[in-house]
């Protein structure tokens, strides 16, 4: 049963509070800024909540190392900038929220199973003007209708409890099964913002594979298709289960805050990160510096190679080199320029960003 969280109650050893730039609502036990939009900061507000987390999977990886991951994650793009290269000291870790839905199901079912069988034949090739024939062996499916009632308790019936889930499962890496603790930490959990109501169309459509998998178990087939199921669903149950989750912000240079975040599970790290337009103008002023003096030399030693014919060559090439140099100093603000243009306008992770 959905209800109001009033601010300044509990849940879970933690108060309730909103984003107030997102909008995203947190149990935390104090305030601070939001690990989710990392743009805005948290106030003490009425929430809506349904039940409370009882399963959590567990952080498997530390801070210290979720920094390395992410510094080296960083370090992958060219010029980083300076304030996405510090974001490793800013981790904070948190949970995000997925439903597990449990139900009893009472159904009429018709389905088609289909049961392997081998068939002999044999195959004519030629070959070097003569026809041999061999035995072949095909395996075939048979499919055989099925209709009766199936009663079945099911549990842990993953669901989304976010509106930005598919977002996340670019960070998360979902394990199956969902294996789950109890919850012992006070990092703050992310509120769900998909009601039951509207995570059922899911947890259905997963009851249903699962009642599939019954019915072909229970008719001894390798196969089913077409499974046809009126239920009756009961005693429905909702709980939450909490993914772990380390997050670091990063300004980039017209003063957006970007997220950096760390699978606290498996490492993997995503987010997008800039290209520091300062790194690109001084190395630009590197190269062309570098042109310009092997240009200058070029130019000195033509005097030289007036006397000394062989010393023209040395001179040819050091002015192709130089000029190489200086057409190269463009190279590193024009990497700079795509990287940044390539930065997204928008945090998908995010479900109502401001703005």
């Amino acid at each position: 049963m959905t209800a109001v969280l009033a601010s300044g109650h509990q849940l879970a050893g933690r108060r309730p509070w909103a984003c107030d730039r997102c909008g995203a609502s947190w149990l935390a036990v104090e305030p601070g800024p939001c690990r989710l939009c990392g743009d805005g900061q948290l106030a003490e507000s009425d929430v809506l909540v349904n039940g409370e987390p009882e399963a959590v999977v567990r952080f498997a990886i530390d801070p210290q190392e979720a920094a390395r991951r992410l510094e080296a994650y960083v370090a992958g793009t060219p010029m980083a900038d300076p304030d996405a290269r510090a974001a490793a000291g800013r981790l904070v870790p948190h949970h995000v929220p997925a439903w597990l839905v449990d139900a009893r199901l009472v159904a009429r079912f018709e389905a088609e199973v289909g049961f392997d069988y081998d068939v002999e034949s044999t195959v004519e090739t030629c070959s070097n003007g003569r026809w041999t024939t061999r035995p072949v062996t095909e395996t075939r499916i048979r499919w055989e209708p099925r209709a009766g009632t199936l009663e079945r308790a099911f549990d842990n019936e993953a669901s989304p409890a976010l509106s930005t889930w598919n977002a996340w499962l670019e960070v998360l890496a979902v394990p199956d099964p969902i294996v789950g603790g109890r919850l012992k930490d006070d990092h703050p959990i992310l509120l769900p913002d998909r009601p039951p109501e509207l995570a059922w169309p899911a947890a259905a459509r997963g009851f249903k594979k699962r009642a599939g998998a019954v019915v072909q178990e229970a008719a001894a087939a390798a196969h089913v298709r077409e499974v046809y199921i009126q239920p009756v669903w009961e005693d429905v149950v909702w709980t939450w289960v909490l993914f772990p989750v380390y997050s670091a912000t990063w300004t980039d240079a017209s003063g957006r805050k970007r997220v950096l975040r760390v699978d606290g599970r498996t490492g993997r790290v995503t987010g997008a990160v800039g290209s520091s337009r300062r790194l690109g103008w001084i190395w630009a002023a590197v190269w062309a510096t570098l042109g310009l003096v092997v240009l200058g030399v070029s130019a000195v030693s033509v005097l030289p190679a007036i006397v000394f014919p062989v010393v023209l060559l040395l001179t040819f090439a050091g002015g192709a080199l130089g000029f190489v140099l200086l057409v190269a100093a463009i190279v590193p603000p024009l990497r700079v320029y795509r990287v940044n243009r390539a930065l997204p306008d928008v945090d998908p992770c995010v479900a109502h960003a401001a703005g």
